[in-house]
């Protein structure tokens, strides 16, 4: 509920920026592209647990609102996949002290879809420099995924579908990047991003985050 609440927040603030960018003739609209390493933020990690990260990507449309020659509100909507390995090593079970067998170890190789709403705010300095953050509200998406467990290491792995939740959560998001300008109305702005996700999913002690490059194309529509 709390989730809804600041997603409906987000979406009137927008509808008053938008309003007041209108007047000012600062509204841009426009595409953007992101590769990124994901992995997981293990708190209080175990002996034998270990996050592998994975390489993913988002993209979507942009929104922009300018206000001043410093101050840009960001929003828009976009799609992520995202994909890391979670290992556990060391592992006990019957099997193994019954046919005297070495421990054994578990990969989970994890994957999921989202939809991203951003609801961002820039600071733009002098130069074409810039520095932002603000919450992303992700709609996240299962996708296949599996464990790869050798329970008896002398027989070899065997390898199923492992299914996770997804509940709903919240993004910080921060980044500082750089803005050209080609003629008036066309901009390119190239940013590192980091993403961090608040609630704890997929793995039971960690939080989701994702690091990537973003750029983003903006053209000034009226």
């Amino acid at each position: 509920m709390k989730q809804y609440l600041i997603l409906l927040t987000a979406l009137l603030s927008i509808n008053v920026f938008a309003q007041e960018a209108k007047r000012k003739n600062t509204i841009g609209i426009g595409f953007f592209v992101a590769p990124e390493v994901n992995g997981v933020f293990l708190k209080g990690k175990i002996s034998g647990q270990s996050i592998q990260p994975g390489i993913g990507f988002s993209g979507g449309l942009d929104a922009s609102f300018a206000f001043g020659e410093h101050l840009l509100l960001r929003t828009g909507i976009g799609y992520g996949y995202r994909q890391f390995d979670y290992v556990l090593e060391d592992l006990i079970f019957s099997t193994t002290i019954l046919n005297n067998e070495p421990p054994s170890t578990a990969r989970y190789e994890m994957a999921f879809h989202e939809i991203q709403i951003p609801v961002l705010v820039h600071y733009k300095f002098s130069i074409p420099l810039f520095i932002g953050g603000g919450v992303e509200l992700p709609l996240t998406f299962k996708a296949p995924s599996y464990r790869t467990l050798n329970e008896i290491p002398s027989e070899g792995y065997t390898t199923t579908r492992y299914d996770f939740t997804t509940p709903l959560n919240a993004v910080i998001q921060l980044s500082i990047g750089y803005q050209f300008q080609f003629k008036e109305k066309y901009y390119l702005m190239v940013e590192p991003v980091f993403r961090h996700y608040l609630r704890s999913f997929s793995v039971p002690n960690g939080n989701f985050y994702s690091a990537g490059l973003k750029m983003s194309f903006r053209m000034n529509v009226n």
